[in-house]
């Protein structure tokens, strides 16, 4: 049997997933994980799926990744082992783990009768200042007044890095107590990394967002150095992966991509989606020398000017503009 497991977050993910593998019944010893950004790992899956247990108990097969099923035009050799496999009746389940279901998929569009789908996103906003209460909650932990939206507000809306900070606050709750000055001293504080988000932002070619951010940067008093340093420098790693997409002829995994470089493991999980809003390395490579870096970096900082962040957010958006209008006449 068949399951696509969808969700925006990890630990949603292997929650479903260890519910169905319970629901089966199956031991922990017969669950296998594969890894569909991993060199080999797609064949080995199943080969894994396709041999039997002499004592007959089934086995779960877990593909992280599968992002395959998405594509319009996927890998033909892979397409001839998932359409073999299909045809087949064995006692073992494949669990394929999504963070998106792209409907045109050909796989998907194709067997979509074949999979138990299983969609579940995380909470979000007010969802998420409930979720940290329910948390403690559960486990007979008292929470400071105030102290949910402390822990979303320092965080952010990721909600493994919530859960990540929440498990931390357990173990060292004091007398069943999560306090405010624990919290403080112990969570951390993400919207330190507020010089990021307008990153996010331009590499997504979101010209509100971009728009939103700077307004918000003029409101907070956010030294413009340190965001135009942040932009630059958070553009070229992006740049640098697509360029080691490039080089690789595929997808670099995040955990690649952290062991060859040692960046910060919680900004590196968003450059391949980002990656994919440039229709190639040499459109996002002009961009960044011109706009980014000598336009928006040098320029900006050695002149003058009274409002910096009035002219780097005309300077981000006309480019913008001028990008999505060569596309069209493409």
């Amino acid at each position: 049997m068949f399951y696509l497991i969808k969700s925006n977050t990890k630990y949603i993910s292997e929650k479903v997933i260890a519910q169905v593998i319970a629901s089966k019944k199956i031991e922990e010893e017969n669950t296998y994980i594969f890894d569909y950004d991993e060199k080999n790992d797609f064949e080995n899956a199943f080969l894994e799926y396709l041999s039997i247990n002499f004592d007959s108990q089934p086995k779960a097969i877990i593909i992280k990744n599968a992002n395959f099923l998405n594509l319009v035009k996927p890998n033909k050799e892979h397409v001839l082992k998932f359409e073999n496999t299909v045809k087949l009746n064995s006692p073992n389940i494949i669990l394929f783990v999504v963070d998106k279901i792209n409907k045109t998929g050909k796989l998907i569009k194709k067997y979509k009768n074949e999979f138990e789908i299983l969609e579940k996103d995380a909470p979000e906003n007010r969802e998420l200042i409930s979720f940290v209460n329910k948390y403690f909650s559960s486990r007979d932990i008292s929470l400071e007044n105030g102290g949910a939206k402390k822990i979303v507000d320092m965080v952010g809306k990721d909600f493994d890095l919530i859960f990540t900070e929440l498990n931390k606050l357990d173990i060292l709750s004091v007398d069943n107590k999560v306090s405010n000055k624990l919290i403080e001293n112990t969570v951390l504080d993400f919207s330190r990394e507020r010089p990021f988000y307008l990153a996010s932002k331009v590499l997504t070619l979101d010209i509100p967002g971009i728009n939103y951010m700077i307004e918000q940067y003029r409101i907070q008093g956010e030294p413009f150095f340190l965001v135009s340093e942040r932009l630059a420098l958070e553009f070229a790693r992006v740049l640098r992966y697509k360029i080691l997409c490039d080089m690789k002829g595929s997808k670099v995994s995040d955990n690649e991509l952290y062991e060859m470089t040692q960046w910060n493991i919680w900004g590196i999980k968003n450059y391949y989606n980002w990656s994919m809003y440039w229709n190639s390395t040499k459109e996002m490579s002009d961009f960044f020398y011109d706009v980014i870096l000598n336009k928006g970096f040098f320029n900006l900082l050695e002149s003058n000017y009274e409002d910096p962040f009035k002219l780097l957010e005309k300077l981000l958006v006309n480019n913008i503009l001028k990008l999505k209008s060569k596309r069209k006449k493409a």
